[in-house]
């Protein structure tokens, strides 16, 4: 929230490394006209984040010290011992992703030793390849992972098997640092174009949007005895999701 009295501190280099963050990470930047308290709200509408658009106030403080924390944080190739915090990432984040959408009681009962086992599995298996974004500290903060799309389909070889950032760590340009990440492998394996699977309900569609997926198809699958349908969205070139990454 910035305050009438403080407009000129925000001038120049701060005014601008607000807005040229937030724009390199695709936000539009609004301004608000002063409020009844005499208050001009600077604040970022976040597209692909939230189900709706929605403001979110930002001070230039926060912004530099969101703007530290991201270049703190590392994106490289997943190890298998990445497995365990990759499985808490990826059931933390289901677990408030789907909250209303799948039942209170099947996502009690994701267990983070099976997941991980499961994820020990995909980093062996050499048809796909995962990265995680690694926080200062060497902790797992976000991953992304894919292979070749389970379908077959021709027209798009590469499919996004899973992203997602731990609450804490999102809107900071992470999802797009990992898709980047992911787009360079597939386009070193001659593959030009992907499509990834996303449940309708998930707020995150709105993300895929702003990176350009086009929806191609759905389909109605069944996770813990709740039917959903889930929407695919394809890139039929994926060399602009690699740009600037």
């Amino acid at each position: 929230m910035v305050h009438q009295h403080d407009i000129a501190e925000y001038e120049g280099f701060y005014a601008s490394v607000f807005y040229s963050y937030f724009a390199a990470l695709g936000y539009a930047i609004a301004v608000e006209e002063p409020s009844s308290h005499g208050r001009l709200d600077m604040a970022v509408r976040a597209y692909g984040h939230v189900p709706y658009p929605t403001y979110l106030a930002a001070s230039c403080s926060e912004l530099l010290r969101s703007l530290m924390e991201a270049q703190e944080i590392r994106i490289r190739q997943a190890v298998d011992s990445d497995a365990r915090g990759i499985a808490r990432v990826h059931i933390d984040s289901w677990r408030a992703t789907y909250a209303g959408i799948l039942s209170a009681e099947y996502l009690a009962g994701l267990d983070y030793d099976r997941r991980e086992a499961h994820w020990h599995r995909i980093l062996a298996d050499p048809r796909q390849n995962a990265f995680v974004a690694e926080g200062p500290d060497g902790r797992v903060v976000g991953f992304v992972a894919g292979g070749p799309e389970s379908s077959g389909d021709a027209a798009y070889p590469g499919e996004l098997y899973a992203i997602y950032i731990d609450e804490s760590r999102q809107r900071q340009g992470l999802g797009r640092r990992l898709v980047a990440a992911l787009g360079e492998w597939f386009i070193s394996r001659g593959w030009e174009s992907m499509l990834l699977w996303v449940l309708v309900d998930n707020p995150s569609r709105r993300f895929y949007e702003a990176l350009g997926g086009a929806e191609v198809r759905q389909q109605t699958i069944t996770i813990g005895g709740t039917e959903l349908v889930e929407v695919a969205y394809g890139w039929r070139d994926i060399a602009p999701l690699t740009n600037g990454s």
